[in-house]
């Protein structure tokens, strides 16, 4: 089963056109319609970018075409991309709230 899926990027003009072959049984396994699938692979492409750190959740946000930002981080979540913080990030921000609150 051939499906021929169109994924449009919203921040511009261009459309990519993107076929791939999904075997009958996988297919009817998957149970999706071919606008699903659609979503399914441009939400894999968007997640995997941004995992990268390629994009931002801002670009997911609109690339997805979400209405809130709730939207975005559930999807991200879901797709296991998590922020990349690491343990030299979590240092600096206890470090900038011990000084505002004054205790160095």
């Amino acid at each position: 089963m051939w499906y021929n899926l169109k994924v449009t990027v919203k921040q511009g003009v261009e459309i990519m056109q993107i076929m791939i072959e999904i075997p009958d049984h996988l297919a009817n396994q998957l149970q999706l319609q071919p606008s699903q699938i659609s979503q399914k692979v441009l939400e894999l492409i968007v997640a995997d970018n941004y995992r990268q750190g390629l994009i931002g959740a801002g670009e997911v946000h609109k690339m997805l075409n979400f209405s809130s930002r709730w939207e975005t981080y559930k999807l991200l979540k879901d797709q296991k991309a998590y922020l990349p913080y690491t343990e030299e990030d979590l240092e600096e921000d206890v470090q900038a709230i011990r000084n505002l609150l004054g205790n160095k």
